[in-house]
């Protein structure tokens, strides 16, 4: 029986397939500590990266960063934007470049192709990836 690849069950852009190909082949991709930046290392070579589609996959869940840096690719990926409802609680994961900011907690307004629409507890109304949405989370009860 022929083994199935991971990066079959992905939904990646061109972009960051590349990147999971390289990884796959031996890269290591990890967040270099000296300029802030990802990299990959491959064949003891090191190799600067276009940042968006490595925090894109972060935030999606296609790539983990363990707490030294080094990023693996995961075994699953985000919840399709089609599986959120309108008026379904949800918590979003507010962040930028790839570091958590602020959970909060929101109801989805719509869903389509690879956006939801969110209005979050606050009023204001954000279009996020379905990666930063934990559905079905009940809200925070201010005591």
């Amino acid at each position: 029986m022929k083994e199935k690849n991971i990066l079959d069950t992905l939904t990646l852009s061109k972009a960051q397939r590349r990147i999971a190909e390289r990884m796959q082949a031996g890269g290591a991709l990890f967040l270099d500590p000296k300029t802030g930046f990802y990299s990959i290392k491959e064949r003891g070579n090191i190799s600067k990266l276009d940042q968006r589609p490595v925090e894109a996959m972060l935030l999606s869940g296609a790539l983990q960063r363990d707490a030294m840096g080094f990023c693996t690719l995961a075994l699953r990926t985000e919840i399709p934007a089609s599986k959120f409802s309108p008026g379904q609680a949800v918590r979003w994961m507010r962040s930028e470049r790839g570091e958590l900011k602020e959970q909060v907690d929101a109801e989805v307004i719509s869903a389509t192709g690879r956006q939801v629409r969110i209005k979050t507890s606050r009023g204001t109304f954000q279009v996020v990836r379905p990666g930063a949405l934990i559905p079905g989370h009940p809200a925070f009860h201010d005591e």
